[in-house]
């Protein structure tokens, strides 16, 4: 089967369930991506007998990077930095933002190679281009300020390294998520704080950077499988990011051994 839900009553045995499963399949060569939220991290100590072969990574603790122009192949590393991060700063994707954001990062032409260094080439224009960028400058400078988002600005920092590890867990209590029935729309999902809007994008960063690891014929484990497990899901499931990587697991999961 391409997917699993456990499902029922706090205190019924889901985690205690889903970790035995986990812990056999890495046991049997696949690999595991788990977003754990809780504020106990119980998934770290289910997970300790495998030693080094498993990362704890703290997406808000300022020391992996979560930089989309350096954790993605650079074919695709603008696209995903455009899908989580326009819709985290409120900018609409056919706005003049976005078409200066996009002009900058193209491929082949891009004038910086992380969003760091973007943030300081744009801070030491000068003259009709400084005028020209303002905004954009501003825009980003104000995200980039965020100590929750040093994983996304500082590119001083190393890529995660999912592809080595049997198993990494990302604690994410730290992260706060959208409400769930506001997300659908740029309109609604500008009602959410600013923490709940990078909470999001960090989380749709996590899955998409797992699924191009697990199931990039380049990259992933031959053999295993590759496996998503998000804790605690109900919101991560409802929001646009969540059910898109759901039904592709759902519909493609066999296939891509994903």
């Amino acid at each position: 089967a391409p997917g699993i839900l456990f499902i029922g009553a706090p205190g019924g045995g889901k985690s205690q369930a889903c970790k035995r499963v986990v812990d056999a399949l890495i046991k049997r060569g696949s690999q595991a991506s788990i977003i754990d939220p809780g504020t106990m991290q119980e998934w770290v100590p289910a997970l300790a007998h495998h030693g080094d072969r498993v990362a704890v990574i703290d997406p808000t603790g300022g020391q992996w990077s979560l930089d989309a122009l350096r954790i993605f192949p650079p074919k695709v590393a603008v696209e995903h930095t455009l899908d989580h991060l326009l819709p985290m700063m409120g900018v609409e994707p056919d706005s003049e933002l976005a078409g200066q954001l996009s002009f900058l990062l193209r491929p082949g032409q891009q004038v910086a190679p992380s969003m760091g260094a973007l943030v300081r080439y744009l801070n030491e224009l000068t003259g009709a281009q400084r005028t020209e960028y303002a905004a954009l400058t501003a825009k980003l400078n104000s995200w980039a300020a965020v100590d929750y988002l040093q994983a996304v600005f500082d590119d001083a920092l190393p890529v995660p390294p999912i592809a080595e590890k049997d198993a990494v867990i990302w604690v994410t209590a730290s992260l706060e998520l959208p409400e769930i029935a506001e997300t659908d729309e740029l309109h609604l999902y500008q009602r959410q704080s600013r923490r709940a809007r990078a909470g999001l994008a960090i989380y749709g960063l996590i899955a998409s950077l797992t699924r191009l690891t697990y199931t990039d014929p380049e990259r992933r484990r031959p053999g295993g499988f590759g496996w998503f497990v998000a804790e605690e899901a109900r919101t991560y499931l409802c929001s646009p990011v969540g059910r898109k990587d759901a039904m592709r697991i759902a519909t493609q999961g066999r296939k891509e051994r994903y």
